[in-house]
Order: C-alpha cells, then sequence, then structure tokens
C-alpha cells in the first residue's frame, strides 16, 4: 500500500498500509518501525510532486512510474503529480502511470492540450479525475489556437527562437495565430515591421564609404523574416554586398541603405539607387530599407551625414561637407504680404523623408523702416510675419529705422516641419539671408 490508501478516518488507519502499525495495543518495538515507514510513504509524496519525475515513451504517449506506485486508476483519483517531459509534447498526448491504462493530458475537461503545450525539461502540474478519466495540466489558460504554444517556451538570442525542442535554429517551429510561424531565427507566414530596429546608426566614414550598425533589424525575402545584428562597412564605390548594387557611383544621387542576409543568417549592407527593389548580391534574399547616403554635385563623392535612428543631419567637416547646403539665399519674395517662394527639398532630403531640418538666417540692412529678415513654412498658407493669428512656423532677424534709434536684430533660427508636399515656402526682404538644409526624418 502506499500514501494514497491513508485514510481521512483515524481509526481506518490501524490496518491501512502494511508497513505501518499503530492498531491498538500494539508493541513497543513496533512504533519506530511504524514512525520511519510513515517518514517513508511522505518522502515518496514528496518526490512525487516536488519535480523529479521524468517522463519516458514518445511526445503523444507518455508513461510514468511514480515512487508511490499507484494500483488503480480508482486510487490515483485527485492524485497530484509533478512531471517533467522528456521530450516536447506532441498533439493531444497520454500518460501511462504505473502500468495503468493510459489517459489523455488535457488543459481543461474534453480540452485536449495542443502540439508544443509542454516543452522538454520543464516540469508541469497534473492532476488526474478517474470519472472523466483524464489528466489536467494545472495553471493552463485552457485551448490554444491553431497549434500555438505558450510564451513561457520562448527564449530570445541571437533572434527568437523556441528552447528546448527540437528543430530549426535552436529551437522548433512555433505557430502563433492563424499563419505567423517562428522557426530559430525566422519568422514566416506573417507580417512584423520590415525595417524594424535597435540602435540603428549610418555614419558616412570616408567620401565612398558608409559604416551600417545594429543591435537589431527585421529582414524579409517577403515571406519569411528574420531579426539580426549588423556591423558592415558599405564601399559604394564598387559593387556587390557591402558596396553598390550596381552601376558606378554618380553625383547628385540619393542613396538607399539597405540591410541584407543570406537564408542562413549572413549578413551585409548595400546601396542601391531604388528604395523599393535594389540589386541583390547572389545568395542574398533578405532586406530591409533602413536610411539613405548621397553624393555632392561636383564629384561623385558623399555629402557627410549622420543617422541615428530615423533621424539624419549633416555633419559640416566631415567627407564633403563643408557646410550646410544651401536652399536658397537672399531676398526673395515679400514675408510682409506675404509673397511665398517655392523650394524644392529633393536635393536636400531623400525621397521617404517625413520631416525636414533647417537652419534659417538674416542680418536684415540698417535701410528702410521695420524691415523684416526671413520667414518659411511647410506651405504658402501662413499668414505674413506680423501677424497675430497667423504667422510663419519660422521667422528671423527684424530692423526698426522707424525712430532715430535704429534697432538691428540678427539671427540664426533652427526649425523642423512636416513635409506637407515636395516644397517648403521661403520669403526674405534681406539680401543677407537665407536657409540651409540641416537633416531630415526618414520614414522608414
Amino acid at each position: 500500500m502506499a500514501f494514497w490508501s491513508w485514510s481521512k478516518t483515524a481509526a481506518s488507519n490501524a490496518t491501512a498500509d502494511g508497513t505501518i502499525n499503530w492498531a491498538e495495543g500494539q508493541s513497543p518495538s513496533s512504533v519506530n518501525d511504524s514512525a520511519r515507514a510513515m517518514m517513508a510513504r511522505m518522502a515518496e509524496y514528496r518526490d512525487d510532486t516536488s519535480g523529479l519525475l521524468t517522463l519516458g515513451g514518445t511526445s503523444t504517449a507518455f508513461t510514468l512510474t511514480t515512487n508511490q506506485v499507484f494500483d488503480s486508476l480508482a486510487h490515483m483519483d485527485k492524485a497530484e503529480l509533478t512531471i517533467v517531459p522528456n521530450v516536447a509534447s506532441g498533439a493531444s498526448p497520454t500518460l501511462v502511470v504505473d502500468g495503468l491504462a493510459a489517459k489523455p493530458i488535457r488543459s481543461a475537461t474534453g480540452v485536449s492540450i495542443p502540439s508544443g503545450a509542454m516543452v522538454a525539461g520543464t516540469p508541469y502540474e497534473l492532476t488526474y479525475f478517474n470519472a472523466a478519466g483524464e489528466f489536467i495540466l494545472k495553471n493552463s489558460s485552457g485551448a490554444l489556437p491553431n497549434g500555438t504554444v505558450p510564451v513561457t517556451a520562448l527564449s530570445f538570442a541571437s533572434g527568437p527562437a523556441l528552447a528546448g525542442a527540437a528543430g530549426g535554429g535552436n529551437g522548433a517551429a512555433l505557430a502563433l495565430g492563424a499563419g505567423f510561424n517562428l522557426n530559430g531565427t525566422t519568422l514566416s507566414a506573417a507580417t512584423p515591421p520590415q525595417g524594424s530596429f535597435k540602435n540603428l546608426a549610418i555614419k558616412v566614414a570616408s567620401n565612398t564609404t558608409v559604416t551600417l550598425a545594429a543591435d537589431l533589424i527585421t529582414v524579409t525575402d517577403g515571406t519569411n523574416y528574420q531579426t539580426l545584428a549588423f556591423n558592415q562597412t558599405i564601399n559604394v564605390g564598387t559593387t556587390g554586398a557591402n558596396a553598390l548594387d550596381t552601376g558606378t557611383i554618380a553625383i547628385d544621387t540619393w542613396y538607399a541603405i539597405w540591410a541584407i542576409a543570406k537564408s542562413d543568417g549572413t549578413v551585409a549592407g548595400l546601396a542601391s539607387a531604388s528604395a523599393t527593389s535594389p540589386t541583390m548580391p547572389p545568395g542574398y534574399t533578405f532586406k530591409a530599407r533602413v536610411g539613405w547616403v548621397r553624393t555632392i554635385h561636383a564629384s561623385a563623392t558623399l555629402y557627410g551625414t549622420w543617422q541615428l535612428g530615423r533621424r539624419a543631419q549633416y555633419v559640416v567637416g566631415l567627407a564633403q561637407t563643408t557646410a550646410l547646403p544651401s536652399m536658397i539665399s537672399g531676398s526673395s519674395g515679400n514675408p510682409a504680404n506675404p509673397t511665398w517662394t517655392a523650394v524644392l527639398v529633393s536635393a536636400f532630403v531623400p525621397p521617404t523623408a517625413s520631416e525636414i531640418k533647417v537652419v534659417l538666417f538674416a542680418q536684415p540692412s540698417t535701410t528702410g523702416s521695420n524691415q523684416i529678415g526671413a520667414i518659411a513654412a511647410p506651405n504658402s498658407s501662413y499668414g505674413a510675419a506680423n501677424s497675430a493669428s497667423n504667422p510663419p512656423a519660422l521667422q528671423a532677424g527684424y530692423v526698426n529705422n522707424a525712430n532715430a534709434n535704429a534697432v538691428q536684430i540678427a539671427m540664426n533660427i533652427i526649425g523642423a516641419m512636416m513635409l506637407e508636399t515636395n516644397s517648403i515656402y521661403y520669403a526674405s526682404q534681406a539680401a543677407n539671408s537665407g536657409m540651409n538644409a540641416m537633416g531630415w526624418e526618414d520614414n522608414i
């Protein structure tokens, strides 16, 4: 007999267990034997509920030998067991305990656990219910859709993976919801955000080289996804992986920076004049556009720019950037009416930019009365410089000569504005005024 044979009625325990003698009038010599036998029975129960039981059998037909050794399913009713699967569970698994009949493992009455619900090497608590003829997996949320596994089965190393199961990468294939599959570092039949990143940095390193670094970038081949680390140098003076995709470097050209990878996780960088369809080097099928660089007009060399995350900036003194690129200069339009001058942005920010950052500057002359320096706005519907209800987005410089004590103000204003069209707007009365491009934010 065993722990399960003990009765809650004290009088019935005199002969409930053959190894324990608590009968009335027992001999003194049986006391210590009975006490030690009780300790042994409690140790058997302890080890059956503490996670020391490792299953045998297969992923769909598990076997188990307990320390208590149940002699019937009826005697196992409501028994708790803590088990450790030897392999990840398959679909609708069963369990045989102490050679008794196989019974299903379920998350709720009548609901079998899905494939992968139990991971090898992980302890799980079961309770057997003889009336329903089933083991119930405790602390289970019930049926999981489409063969998914609990989030507790996931681990994240170089990329998303499943811990402790056979399969690709360092884990088995995993289905999440309808059509979202994870296998090693590859996500398939799903739409996670292509180009998502952590700690992205794109920096022009020389006249023809660009560094691409990120803790993680998500790349795709159109169906599958990988999230990988990058630390590459791209030479736009050559072609291939970590270079220009095709052709030769040209003047006045925006080059998209791509993170690319092979299916085995090999990574590289790529520069391309295409924002959507770069020419991929042999073996590379995964990609994501993550930024831009541009060549200058005078020669096929790069402007000096840094991009951190989605924000990019011209860096004066780096590569061919001897000064911030001038978008417009001098007197143009009239800030008092106002009369606006449209300024195309295509030479200063890439085609996917969502925002431009500019430096507006002005030093009005000392002649004339109430002369306004320069104003700028994202569209031409903004009002005059002195408007109280609809002032321009940016304004720099003003002089008041209406009396003998002239007041002259010269200033530089840094501002950012969302790109509503392919132009922003400028007006100035001052010859020594203008607007320079400082950077942009990319809509990755």
